[in-house]
C-alpha cells in the first residue's frame, strides 16, 4: 500500500532539510573540534533543541495553527 505525501508535507520536510542540515553540519564541526567534552555535549544538546524548535515551527507553520 502506498502512501502519497501531500503539498504541505513535501514543502514541510524540504523546508525542514533546508534550515537544519546547516545547523547540523556547524553543531558536528563544534563537536568535533572542541577542546573540552562538555563543549561537545553543549553543541549537540544545542542542535537537538534547535531541531526541536524548527520541527515545531514547521508544523505549525503548514498547518496554519
Amino acid at each position: 500500500m502506498k502512501v502519497e505525501e501531500t503539498k504541505e508535507e513535501k514543502r514541510a520536510t524540504s523546508t525542514a532539510f533546508i534550515l537544519m542540515f546547516p545547523a547540523l553540519i556547524l553543531a558536528g564541526m563544534a563537536a568535533l573540534f572542541a577542546t573540552a567534552i562538555w563543549v561537545s555535549l553543549l553543541a549537540i544538546a544545542l542542535a537537538v533543541y534547535q531541531f526541536l524548535m524548527l520541527k515545531k515551527f514547521i508544523d505549525d507553520y503548514y498547518k496554519g495553527k
